[in-house]
């Protein structure tokens, strides 16, 4: 990539941000992210649960893998740069003030810093109650919020060729149907959840055959050839996964 001065008519650079040199991402470059992660919640959900909401260079946003929206370039520039300003001085993962919260999640805020560099910044119980952190990281995690609100709004619906199965090994004696013939079955010794990322004719099977359910209960059962109850579901797979 060439790099393009951002020198003033003074010849002197008006600030750190706009000393650096200005690059293009790449079109599938994630530029920024939002996603929650950890918590007590079941680990086949923890699998398949996506980003809140991820950007791409080419402007792309997809929020919670299920709602698009295209970006305009000069969107997706001040996105960045107010991302960057929020998190550059931020470290990767901050120490929180006040009382200890116990079973939070973690909330992972990424913004692009150049090549292909995604710079992270972890914060345990961010979205909990009382102020643990700068201000910086809430004014971070809001505008990351508001454009996924943006996208569930104004988007259209994401779909994609390649899906995520999650079979989650369940104690449940009753399944709703025999595993799916179409998809491959699992195997003795898999571990209690099973993930896989299908394409072709493996993943038009798994939108054809398994009800998706978008949240972490309600998934449908499937006894495979062995006997065993998974609790199974998918989603569509994010251009970066």
């Amino acid at each position: 990539m060439t790099a393009v001065s951002m020198l003033p008519a003074t010849g002197h650079p008006a600030s750190a941000e706009a000393a650096r040199p200005a690059e293009r991402p790449a079109g599938r470059q994630v530029v920024a992210m939002l996603r929650d992660s950890g918590g007590y919640i079941r680990p086949g959900f923890k699998a398949i649960d996506p980003p809140e909401i991820i950007v791409y260079g080419n402007g792309l946003a997809v929020a919670d893998a299920d709602r698009r929206l295209r970006l305009t370039s000069a969107d997706v520039s001040a996105l960045v740069r107010s991302l960057r300003k929020d998190l550059d001085d931020q470290p990767r993962t901050p120490t929180p003030s006040g009382p200890r919260v116990y079973d939070a999640t973690t909330t992972t805020l990424g913004v692009w810093t150049g090549g292909s560099t995604l710079r992270t910044v972890s914060a345990y119980a961010l979205g909990f109650g009382g102020k643990r952190y700068p201000d910086a990281l809430y004014r971070a995690q809001r505008t990351l919020t508001t454009l996924a609100d943006r996208v569930r709004r104004e988007g259209s619906a994401y779909s994609a060729d390649r899906v995520r199965l999650v079979a989650e090994r369940s104690s449940e004696r009753k399944a709703d149907a025999p595993w799916p013939s179409s998809i491959r079955q699992p195997a003795k010794g898999e571990p209690d959840v099973l993930v896989r990322k299908l394409t072709g004719r493996q993943a038009k099977a798994a939108i054809r055959s398994v009800k998706r359910v978008k949240g972490p209960g309600g998934w449908p059962l499937y006894r495979d050839g062995h006997g065993q109850v998974y609790a199974v579901t998918w989603r569509f797979l994010l251009p970066s996964e």
